[in-house]
């Protein structure tokens, strides 16, 4: 998501929230670029491969964004701990 960024919005800021919480990663992910219109089956490979990456992890995602209005994206990974005996 970063390396989209940096190609292709133009944005100023980025935003990335990591936290754990009742078994799930979350990820939150903001940036205040110029954002694009979204095209049925025509995501672009870069975010269609996060997408195949937060699936295969059985996961969910979702994607904002509109022109001029930057890109926001919210992920969610089944997650345990493991811990040390």
């Amino acid at each position: 998501m970063i390396n989209n960024t940096l190609k292709h919005a133009n944005a100023s800021q980025i935003q990335l929230q990591l936290l754990e919480r009742d078994g799930l990663l979350i990820i939150g992910y903001e940036d205040d670029g110029q954002g694009f219109e979204i095209k049925p089956f025509s995501s672009g490979f870069g975010f269609e491969n996060i997408q195949n990456r937060v699936q295969l992890l059985k996961g969910k995602m979702v994607f904002d964004t509109a022109p001029d209005q930057g890109v926001s994206v919210h992920i969610e990974i089944p997650y345990s701990p493991t811990t040390s005996s």
